[in-house]
């Protein structure tokens, strides 16, 4: 009698502690998106880069957040267990990606929720909260482009500018050799190439770029229709965001190829902002320094 009584404690035990990580999906026409949740409390929306960036890139912080928040990590459009779905101009814009959040956010009934995004996901965080400001809590920015689409030259520059020549040289033919061929597997592998050399100039210590990798590759033609609508757009949140208080704590490297000019634009027109910029990493802080970016978001957390 004894050992069943121990078993079966045992078994609610376990059923109670995997209860707390769940994958779920809302359906949008013909697409479904899907999301993973962990923990319990405030909940937590992570948002990854790119854009189609893989969403477990943002793990290890979900991981620690979720030991006192209740985390959703997102798998954006096209990306992670949401990668069926139809990549098109008309599926792949910003304002479905927000519509994509509020529905997931009404599924969940998550009134106020804090937003972690990266690069591309701080971007889409700052959209969402523009459009819906009394849901946001308060938002992370990690690898922070700014407010506008003005860092995206000089970032480019920026990460050219950190190769060697045959380097360049090695880029150029990738880029060429992406323009000329058909075949789907030879463009993955241009493109694989492509992103590898380019990761490797965003980071501080070039020898973690495999910490990134093993993700998966950006997909590129996700990245294009997404930025080609920002452009269209002319994507610039700057007079929206001078309404706000929101709290809004960024993160990013002193290595990061983004200009601090750009970030620091953010103080000026988000009037609860605090910045930092963390010395000898560069776009992701996360991989290159995680000891001081967990610090940060406990602490913004805790005391918001």
């Amino acid at each position: 009698m004894k050992k069943i009584i121990v078993i079966a404690f045992l078994s609610l035990f376990f059923t109670d502690l995997y209860a707390q990580e769940a994958t779920n999906f809302i359906t949008v026409g013909t697409d479904s998106i899907f999301y993973r949740m962990k923990g319990n409390g405030t909940p937590v929306l992570f948002l990854s880069g790119g854009p189609g960036g893989s969403p477990e890139s943002l793990q290890p912080i979900v991981d620690h957040v979720s030991l006192q928040y209740k985390t959703v990590l997102m798998h954006q459009r096209g990306t992670g267990l949401s990668a069926n779905n139809k990549i098109d101009p008309q599926s792949m814009n910003i304002n479905q990606y927000t519509s994509d959040i509020d529905q997931i956010l009404d599924k969940e009934n998550l009134k106020e929720t804090y937003i972690v995004g990266h690069s591309w996901g701080a971007m889409l965080a700052l959209d969402y909260m523009v459009k819906n400001p009394s849901r946001v809590r308060g938002l992370v920015l990690i690898g922070a482009p700014g407010y506008s689409l003005q860092f995206t030259q000089s970032m480019n520059n920026e990460i050219f500018s950190r190769m060697t020549a045959s380097e360049m040289d090695s880029l150029q033919l990738y880029f060429k050799q992406l323009g000329s061929v058909q075949d789907g597997a030879l463009k993955e592998e241009f493109q694989s190439k492509i992103g590898e050399m380019t990761l490797s100039k965003q980071f501080y210590n070039p020898s973690l770029l495999p910490e990134i990798m093993k993700y998966g590759s950006i997909n590129m033609k996700i990245n294009g229709l997404i930025m080609g609508d920002l452009k269209k757009r002319n994507w610039d949140l700057g007079n929206d965001l001078k309404e706000l208080t929101n709290p809004v704590v960024v993160i990013n490297g002193e290595y990061d190829p983004i200009k601090k000019e750009f970030v620091l634009a953010l103080k000026d027109v988000i009037k609860n902002t605090e910045i930092h910029f963390l010395k000898e990493c560069g776009h992701y802080v996360w991989i290159e320094q995680p000891k001081e970016v967990l610090e940060i978001m406990d602490d913004f957390l805790s005391k918001h």
